[in-house]
């Protein structure tokens, strides 16, 4: 007979550290099978499973593509390292000794190290592939404590005035030069992310409210404001690649590989990496410089040009200001630069307060080498 309750086992499961196996076996006075039976799911057993949940939850819509195509591309990856180590390691092998030995096989190309942000994102896959042990009842306890992410300083990576002139002028020399110039002033006036961006449909680009609706991370849908500029810009390529008229009728991409008003094949993430990492090795720009880079320049441009931060984590489609605040750091010589506008500020007051004598003058001295204020 079946038996309804009001309590959820799965969170009852969670507090105790349990499976939901375990607490049926507990529920119906059975003995509980032995912890070793579990230790023999080896870790290719466990992340084979994984994989069809995170393809799954890309089909229920709760992962981007992008997403899940980075998640299945490090997994199997860490997969074919595991084998070459030992196929049969077991799931409770997995720490972080083993994971610096895999990170040792995974140099990028023209690197020494990979970038902390990068090592804390496989970090969180590792976490969440052991949160998923956990649960489905391969592992007994709950072992994400052995991964902690790293601390990381996000280093200021945007464009100086001088780089984006440099940048657009390239862009004369591409094929497809419209195209190209068009997406660095949108990156530029937008502070879109380059996911964002590929995805942006003719009719997002709303010239009537001079709004554009885009959808981030999460699936969080935002609006941002349209600069005049990035209008007429815009407007000037779509004029140029067959749409004539806007409206809000036009479903097509914005940024798109066919011309037209239909504009049904839209641009890759990669190709517009691939095109900005172009321009920059051949500018011989920093190589930290990326397409995300224009995120972090709007964020510093809307800074400089007064906008609270509340507003601006808004565009950004940040929940956290405090994520916002990572984006806006200045370069040291731009540091010294705001620093030194603000400058003189009262220095003499400040002595005066010290000291409550007068200001200091230079070159007067008693009792030695003592200074004199009045």
């Amino acid at each position: 007979m079946d038996i309804f309750s009001k309590y959820n086992y799965e969170e009852i499961c969670v507090d105790l550290g349990i499976n939901i196996e375990d607490l049926l076996c507990l529920i119906e006075k059975k003995t509980i099978p032995k912890q070793i039976e579990r230790a023999e799911y080896t870790i290719v057993h466990v992340t084979e499973k994984f994989k069809k949940l995170i393809k799954q939850q890309q089909v229920n819509g709760r992962k981007s593509l992008q997403t899940v195509r980075y998640y299945i591309n490090f997994i199997n990856r860490f997969e074919q390292f595991v084998y070459k180590v030992n196929p049969e390691m077991s799931i409770y092998s997995l720490n972080e000794s083993l994971f610096d030995d895999f990170l040792l096989t995974c140099q990028p190309r023209q690197e020494t190290v990979l970038s902390p942000g990068t090592i804390n994102t496989y970090i969180g896959i590792l976490r969440r592939l052991l949160s998923f042990a956990h649960y489905e009842g391969y592992l007994d306890k709950d072992l994400r404590y052995r991964f902690e992410r790293h601390s990381t300083k996000l280093l200021p990576r945007y464009y100086q005035d001088s780089h984006l002139k440099a940048m657009l002028e390239m862009t004369k020399r591409k094929t497809h030069a419209y195209l190209w110039s068009t997406i660095l002033w949108f990156l530029l006036g937008t502070g879109c992310r380059v996911s964002e961006l590929i995805n942006v449909r003719v009719k997002d680009f709303d010239i009537e409210t001079n709004l554009l609706y885009t959808v981030g991370k999460g699936r969080k849908e935002r609006y941002i404001p349209i600069y005049p500029h990035i209008k007429e810009i815009v407007l000037e390529y779509l004029y140029l690649t067959g749409v004539k008229e806007w409206n809000k009728g036009l479903t097509g991409y914005l940024f798109a590989r066919d011309h037209g008003v239909k504009r049904e094949r839209k641009l890759s993430v990669r190709s517009v990496q691939y095109q900005v990492h172009d321009i920059i090795t051949k500018l011989g720009f920093d190589r930290r410089f990326n397409v995300h880079s224009f995120r972090h320049t709007f964020a510093v441009n809307c800074l400089r040009a007064g906008m609270k931060i509340e507003y601006l984590s808004q565009i950004l489609g940040h929940d956290n200001p405090a994520t916002t605040y990572t984006y806006i750091q200045l370069l040291p010589i731009d540091l010294k630069s705001e620093i030194m506008n603000k400058f003189p500020f009262p220095l003499e007051k400040l002595v005066h307060q010290i000291y409550g004598t007068g200001v200091y003058e230079h070159g007067q001295h008693s009792d030695g080498d003592r200074p004199i204020y009045h």
